[in-house]
């Protein structure tokens, strides 16, 4: 039966209201309904427009993103029914650039005026608070994650929910994109030049750069051989994901990088370049973007480029919303067999070379293209057909080995001076702590690893919980204290959660899959399953794995008041790991260990069910509790994870759990410490088990060889 991916309904708040039929209009007439900003006081950036998304009076400690997301979620339920899958079998992948900084920016404003610290509004910060939310709004049992990868933050997701689906990690997901305006990003783009001083023009031969934007959009995605009755409105029949590793915020002016996701997306659907019907852009409308998308289109379509049209003038740049804005949009194009227009287009370009859908024009749309481009240079395409791929290969699966390790942490802080030692100085200052503790472990894995495999299918795939704390910090309080007056480019390019890896990429060439994935204390297990992944895809033959959190000192405050953990912050941690691993052969040294599966689940309610589902997981591999010599955990963080952790234990007939990573301190991405810890047990089969303070586990069973 086939697992192709189908889309079965999609909901989508934006500037131009809380449905897809509002966005399409506006798309079709090419109506914006930009405005000045308003939602915050801006002294330096007021007569700015930007796209506010049409939501209800917000409930007492929502976020903007979460009200958005719910909208988004709650259109999309209506057109399909996801109790028809089991829970379990339902996966949640969200997209966002930065989740709930909007909140917390307020909350650092307000804190500084009344000299009080409260910190409740930090709950709103961690991107993987999205995930959760979305996964308790639809019921979702399965894998929980947020991928925040800058603008191409939901292109990430999209994918990664079609690779889960085709290799059957799940039955359905819930894919969603949000993001909501915020001071930082207005006021970071403002740094870095690109915001256009009126309404943007994508493609246009005066374009002066972005408008930013507001949205949050749904897809509910479903294996073929699960649909029963229902229709699919379209197929996900192709998806690529690449990194330029050319610069943090600027792409590689010759577009080659995103020419091969293109060109990927397509050989994965078996559709030839001249089967496209319609191209939507990312079209930013600054200089280096434009330019650079042109110069793919051309690499892949040559003089025959399809339609094409970017819709950034009708909502603004949404940023990690703006894969699946453009999905969205794309599917509905298809759908009603109309070619949306390029809004703000007036004057052609002769140095693009691109002459955009300026109406709308009557067409059959068989196959679009759906393009993000992200900070970091990371590109996403998907290919949306009518009808789902032909003659398409299976999912490998490839038996996946670690060559390499590093470490960086060992309880408490660590000192700068000690990462990176061989970079030159001018190199190492533009990096922030949490870039230089990442490369530091990343290069310590590639030099042992000695990798032989083709940059271009490396990938990089960090985990993190909290993401670049100190330099988001820095960047909020400084926008208070200077009134937006002293601009601090740097710091906004390394606020962002894909900083690590864009760096790591930048720093080694490696120009596969590049992502950072966020799920609290199993971020580093769910980098994992993803690299897993992408390489069964055939996508990638080897990725650098790694995680790691820096010390946050608001974090300890707030753990001081939670009421679900026993963590007072006391012991809060500087910590980095990384693992080279990929297919035999990826690496002329010999390898460390084997990784045999990856499992990620909301924990059952039931002792008895998760008995099963751990024994399952070994059965599938040919295995039996008995046969496991290493039963690795984190120490747990309350009395009700203690009780759950012995049950399992008593059930599978073990003494107790090793609490391994307990010596680096309380960190999200401790457990990466795990396979390090136990590298030197030749011959011994371990399962390593970690449950998150949101009560998602992931199990990990290894092979040391």
């Amino acid at each position: 039966m086939s697992r192709a991916p189908a889309i079965v309904s999609a909901g989508l708040c934006s500037c131009a209201g809380a449905s897809v039929e509002s966005a399409w209009n506006a798309v079709a007439c090419g109506t914006d309904t930009l405005e000045r900003v308003r939602l915050f006081e801006s002294p330096k950036h007021s007569e700015r427009f930007a796209g506010f998304a049409k939501i209800a009076a917000l409930p007492r400690g929502m976020s903007r993103c979460a009200a958005m997301m719910f909208s988004a979620i709650d259109e999309a339920a209506r057109g399909f029914d996801l109790s028809a899958i089991k829970g379990d079998r339902i996966s949640v992948y969200v997209g966002t650039s930065i989740g709930g900084i909007f909140e917390t920016e307020n909350m650092l404003e307000r804190n500084a005026s009344t000299g009080i610290e409260k910190l409740s509004e930090l709950a709103c910060y961690e991107c993987s608070t999205l995930s959760e939310l979305a996964a308790k709004r639809t019921g979702a049992l399965g894998e929980c994650a947020a991928f925040s990868t800058a603008c191409s933050s939901s292109s990430i997701a999209i994918a990664e929910a079609c690779n889960a689906i085709e290799q059957g990690r799940c039955d359905a997901a819930v894919v969603c994109g949000v993001d909501a305006l915020s001071r930082i990003t207005l006021n970071g783009f403002g740094s870095l030049l690109l915001l256009s001083r009126g309404k943007c023009a994508p493609f246009d031969k005066n374009r002066d750069g972005i408008n930013l934007g507001e949205a949050a959009g749904a897809l509910f995605l479903c294996a073929e051989s699960k649909l029963g009755k229902a229709k699919p409105l379209a197929y996900i029949t192709g998806w690529a994901r690449t990194c330029d590793a050319h610069h943090a915020t600027s792409p590689d002016p010759d577009g080659k990088d995103a020419a091969r996701a293109i060109r990927e997306a397509l050989s994965m659907a078996s559709v030839p370049a001249e089967s496209v019907s319609y191209y939507n852009a990312h079209g930013t409308a600054t200089t280096g973007n434009d330019s650079a998308e042109a110069a793919a289109l051309r690499a892949v379509f040559g003089q025959n480029i399809p339609p094409v049209s970017s819709i950034k003038r009708i909502f603004g740049h949404t940023l990690g919303a703006s894969g699946i804005v453009n999905a969205i949009i794309s599917l509905e194009s298809e759908r009603r067999s109309i070619l949306p227009p390029n809004a703000g287009f007036k004057t052609f370009d002769e140095s693009l070379g691109i002459e955009p859908v300026t109406c709308p024009k009557g067409a059959k749309i068989e196959n679009s293209i759906s393009v993000s481009l992200g900070f970091g240079g990371n590109n996403g395409a998907i290919v949306i057909s009518r009808g789902h791929a032909k003659c398409k290969a299976p999912p490998r699966n490839a038996r996946t080995f670690i060559y390499g390790c590093g470490i960086v942490g060992r309880g408490g802080t660590v000192d700068d001076s000690h990462l990176m030692p061989d970079e030159p100085p001018l190199k190492k200052r533009k990096l922030a702590h949490l870039q230089k503790m990442g490369a530091h472990a990343a290069r310590a894995a590639i030099k042992m690893a000695q990798p032989d495999a083709e940059k271009e299918r490396t990938a990089v795939c960090w985990g993190t919980g909290l993401g670049m704390t100190a330099q988001t910090r820095m960047f909020v309080e400084n926008i208070f204290a200077k009134r937006e007056a002293e601009p601090m480019p740097t710091a906004f390019t390394n606020s962002v959660h894909n900083a690590v890896p864009s760096a790591i990429a930048i720093r080694e060439g490696f120009r596969g899959l590049n992502s950072a994935v966020s799920a609290k204390e199993i971020s580093f297990e769910c980098a994992l399953a993803q690299a897993v992944r992408e390489i069964n895809s055939g996508a990638a033959d080897a990725a650098v794995v790694c995680a790691g959190d820096e010390y946050c000192q608001l974090a300890a405050d707030f753990l001081k008041t939670s009421k679900y953990s026993e963590n007072d912050g006391s012991k809060l941690s500087d910590f980095a790991a990384a693992y080279f691993i990929g297919i035999d052969g990826a690496a002329k040294s010999k390898p460390i260990a084997e990784i045999l599966d990856v499992e990620i689940c909301r924990l059952p309610e039931s002792d008895a069910v998760e008995f099963k589902a751990i024994s399952n997981m070994l059965a599938s591999n040919g295995l039996a509790a008995s046969d496991v010599s290493k039963w690795l955990s984190l120490k747990p963080c309350n009395a009700y994870q203690r009780r759950r952790l012995k049950s399992l234990a008593d059930s599978l007939g073990i003494e107790r759990f090793e609490h391994a990573a307990e010596k680096y301190g309380d960190n999200y991405c401790a457990s990466a410490a795990c396979m390090f810890e136990y590298a030197e047990y030749s011959g011994k089969i371990c399962l390593q088990y970690s449950v998150s303070s949101t009560s998602m586990r992931a199990a990990t069973l290894f092979k040391i060889l």
